[in-house]
């Protein structure tokens, strides 16, 4: 027992040369200590197969045990920064879908955000063939916008004519801030045979507004549509 005594102070007297006197045999005392133990952590690490770690803060922040060596709780540390995702409000791809369909079929068409409003004057869309107006007129001022196409079932005006696509061209009513209120435009939704204006194709995918008397056909059908307001004798 003293044998063992007597090792232990010529131990403590060599590391005190070292570090200098009492403070440093204590320093070098807890240091060893320290030094042990990060010895026995690589070793367990060889044995694992884990990667040594490179510093004694990844080494607390792994083990969650700063005390063990004789520092700053590892909770004291800095935690590493992880930006804060934002939440986000918009509808999924999925939802969207669902938001804007009808009877489970896909719409291909969105209303433009706060332009779309109600006219105020009473539109309606006459149909001729030739000469012959073939169908009652369409009433077209209880909804801001009027789907034309042969899929009868998302449509409100039908051109069943087989060169015309199932969802064809849009009539919509946009106000843009001009003092007019709520006009009336066309969009085609790019179909294959096109959209007429007065005899024109217009660009797909692109309004163009429309007037009084103005005249709209579809694809390689003979109907014609005539647009007229309430205010405007034919």
């Amino acid at each position: 027992m003293d044998d063992d005594d007597g090792r232990e102070r010529r131990r403590r007297r060599e590391d005190s040369r070292d570090h200098g006197g009492r403070d440093g045999e204590r320093y070098y005392y807890r240091g060893g200590e320290r030094a042990r133990r990060e010895r026995r952590s690589r070793s367990r690490e060889r044995e694992d197969g884990a990667p040594a770690s490179t510093t004694l803060a990844e080494r607390m922040r792994r083990d969650g045990d700063g005390g063990r060596y004789g520092v700053a709780d590892a909770e004291d540390l800095p935690a590493p920064v992880i930006p804060k995702e934002e939440a986000s409000f918009a509808l999924s791809g999925l939802l969207a879908a669902e938001s804007n369909s009808v009877k489970g079929v896909a719409l291909k068409y969105i209303e433009p955000r706060g332009e779309a409003k109600l006219p105020t004057q009473k539109w309606r869309l006459y149909c001729f063939k030739g000469k012959e107006e073939c169908e009652e007129p369409y009433k077209i001022s209880g909804q801001t916008r009027y789907l034309i196409g042969r899929d009868r079932a998302v449509v409100d005006i039908p051109s069943d004519h087989p060169s015309c696509s199932k969802q064809h061209c849009v009539i919509q009513f946009r106000d843009v801030d001009d003092g007019e209120g709520a006009q009336p435009y066309a969009f085609d939704l790019g179909s294959t045979n096109g959209t007429f204006v007065n005899k024109k194709r217009i660009d797909a995918n692109a309004y163009v507004k429309l007037k009084a008397k103005d005249t709209l056909s579809f694809g390689h059908s003979t109907r014609l549509y005539v647009l007229l307001h309430e205010g405007v004798v034919s």
